[in-house]
């Protein structure tokens, strides 16, 4: 016998549209291939199992911007039970997410969706943390998100959850912990045939060898010499074509004078786009996922991190939330749970999800109004942690404005006892300065 859940599943339409062309696909194997306009009516007749509302109601030719309710956005369905896990808004994206056959047709598309929600639901029932997880599904639910009673139903079979709704997943975030300061990094020079060694380590064995990249690392080893006198450092100045592998030519010296010398390197950037090209190219450097975690970190301002003390605010004012912002809401407090830096802006939160594009800045320290140590949440903060974890990376990647701060607060606490500040950084690395 089929779960009631399975049932009601089976009785909502699956609806899939390109920019010329819709298709419904209803629960029976019936197909009906409307025109937009029809489309769009059946769409705002009754709940349609989508993959995006918004996007879908474009493709449609729909212009006003409505409140998204009522549909079984298959999209949400997967930012819930897989928090953290970005995702393009597309089926074809939910059927790679999913290691199942990708669709080669409208049909497909549409077949697809239910595959997929089923195996979300399914996969619901064994989630870790059900308890909190069902609780922010019954949060959700009070502004009448449609897959909270079907979560619920799988999660929370004895409706403890309905009791007690709420969105605090903050509260079982890990407390941050101080780590002991490193100490003076070491002065071993990197010379030019070590910095081409590595470089070649870097690309790996059948890579192409190009000798301007290789000479390029050379060179820039001599900024990770020794001084050889007092208050001059070594400076280099490199420039170099587009498409040469200027990244991985400043990242063979940088983070083999980082190793050997137990210290840190700090490359400064100009846009979010090059931090994220750097950090993909430290995952040659550093292939193991826990050692990239361990020695990489990527800072960026304070505007990026979730506030959780905004959050605790924002989710305190259900349910008299609309429904597109409880949903965005609840797959916040979702993802909490397992976010690897709290990095709302271009992290990993899928941002399709924000009901307008405003939305996430509520959520974020973006006026300056943080009070530090008296905001209760202060021990689990994300920023706070990326900033202890900064002290004992190999390599950090920031912004010119962060990098410039820093510097600059670390002259400020210059004369403050050594035990009670860490080593400033010694190295730069100036990517189109």
């Amino acid at each position: 016998m089929e779960s009631s859940s399975a049932t009601s599943l089976d009785a909502i339409p699956a609806l899939v549209a390109t920019f010329r062309r819709a298709l419904i696909a209803h629960g029976d194997g019936r197909f009906e291939q409307p025109s937009p306009e029809r489309a769009l009516a059946a769409a705002a007749a009754g709940p349609h199992l989508v993959a995006h509302t918004g996007f879908t109601l474009q493709r449609l030719g729909r212009t006003r911007a409505e409140p998204r309710a009522g549909h079984f956005d298959v999209l949400e369905l997967f930012a819930f039970v897989r928090p953290a896990q970005p995702i393009a808004p597309s089926v074809t994206a939910l059927a790679r997410s999913l290691m199942i056959e990708r669709p080669a047709s409208l049909p497909e598309q549409a077949m697809t969706l239910r595959v997929a929600a089923e195996m979300l639901l399914d996969e619901a029932a064994q989630l870790p943390g059900r308890p909190m997880a069902a609780r922010v599904a019954a949060a959700m639910g009070l502004s009448r998100w449609v897959w909270s009673p079907l979560l619920l139903e799988r999660m929370d079979p004895e409706g403890r959850a309905k009791a007690s709704p709420r969105m605090d997943t903050w509260r079982e975030l890990p407390e941050w912990e101080d780590a002991p300061p490193l100490g003076q990094p070491g002065s071993m020079p990197i010379s030019p045939e070590e910095a081409r060694a590595h470089l070649s380590a870097i690309v790996g064995a059948g890579a192409e060898t190009r000798k301007t990249q290789s000479d390029y690392a050379a060179l820039a080893a001599q900024a990770f010499k020794p001084r050889s006198q007092e208050g001059e450092p070594s400076v280099v100045l490199a420039e170099a074509g587009t498409g040469l592998g200027k990244t991985a030519g400043y990242l063979a010296p940088a983070t083999l004078w980082a190793e050997r010398n137990d210290g840190t390197v700090w490359i400064s950037t100009y846009t979010k786009n090059l931090q994220r090209q750097i950090a993909q190219e430290l995952a040659r450097v550093y292939p193991d996922e826990r050692e990239h975690a361990e020695k990489v970190t990527v800072r960026k301002g304070r505007e990026n991190y979730v506030c959780l003390l905004n959050f605790e605010e924002a989710a305190g004012r259900l349910p008299v939330l609309v429904e597109r912002e409880t949903v965005a809401l609840g797959l916040v407090a979702r993802w909490l749970s397992a976010t690897k830096n709290g990095d709302l802006q271009g992290g990993d939160f899928p941002a399709w999800a924000w009901p307008h594009p405003g939305f996430a800045n509520a959520l974020t320290d973006r006026h300056g109004e943080c009070i530090y140590a008296a905001c209760p949440h202060y021990r689990r903060c994300f920023l706070e942690r990326t900033v202890r974890k900064t002290r004992a990376s190999r390599v950090v990647v920031a912004n010119h404005a962060l990098t410039m701060v820093e510097a600059a607060r670390n002259a400020a606490l210059a004369d403050l006892d050594p035990e009670e500040r860490s080593v400033p950084p010694l190295r730069y690395v100036f990517d189109e300065g």
